[in-house]
């Protein structure tokens, strides 16, 4: 018996790291044109809401359904968080090398802000591949739930997430092996409680999140 469940788990983990490795390939091949990264991380992002929603699947298919389906949308969402992201990096470099109260005032505001921007990105990716809803409602969902839930955030998402990006600064090889999409089904499952809590008592922003909350419509 012991045997049977070793080696079903181990058939378990080697189809885990096949698929992830794919997962990887399929990412890299459709983002070596830089121009098609963002609709890449989004199909990835759709992926890992397969295998969380109905268990491993296959690869291939979902990610260029994934592709196809937030193509446009990957742009709509990624090309203005991108430019914040950017400018909130600039600014924090800029203060950072300068001397004086209204400069460390000024640093001390970016890096709140950008607190407050990397956990609505937290909140944004998964959401934007599991809603049906615009733009604009996938936005004000993920500021409301990401400043909500930012103490929980902070506590529960980001040390595994700083793990994973330490772990891959000291080992660069694992982005070959699969880390980018370990780190977006960790960032999509870890954060789910609290995406699906939100948008059942978030009643000023209801929200329509498909396969999640088993169907339930928020608000």
């Amino acid at each position: 018996m012991a045997k049977g469940v070793i080696a079903r788990l181990w058939h378990t983990g080697g189809v885990a790291l096949a698929n992830l490795f794919i997962l990887n390939l399929l990412f890299l091949f459709t983002s070596v044109a830089v121009v098609t990264l963002l609709p890449s991380v989004f199909a990835v992002f759709s992926v890992v809401r397969e295998w969380a929603d109905k268990g491993e699947q296959g690869v291939i298919a979902a990610y260029f359904r994934g592709f196809k389906r937030h193509f446009w949308r990957s742009y709509a969402l990624g090309l203005p968080t991108a430019a914040i992201g950017s400018i909130l990096t600039i600014e924090m470099g800029v203060y950072s090398h300068q001397n004086g109260i209204m400069s460390l005032f000024m640093l001390a505001l970016s890096v709140s802000v950008s607190l407050i921007f990397v956990t609505t990105l937290i909140y944004l990716l998964p959401t934007a591949v599991s809603s049906s809803n615009s733009v604009f409602r996938i936005i004000e969902f993920a500021i409301f739930c990401g400043i909500r839930n930012f103490g929980a955030t902070i506590l529960r998402i980001f040390p595994g997430l700083f793990l994973m990006v330490f772990v891959t600064a000291w080992i660069p090889a694992l982005l070959a092996f699969g880390m980018l999409p370990a780190m977006c089904w960790f960032l999509y499952v870890s954060s789910r409680p609290m995406r699906s809590r939100f948008s059942r008592d978030e009643r000023r922003t209801p929200m329509v999140i498909e396969s999640e909350s088993r169907g339930q419509i928020g608000g």
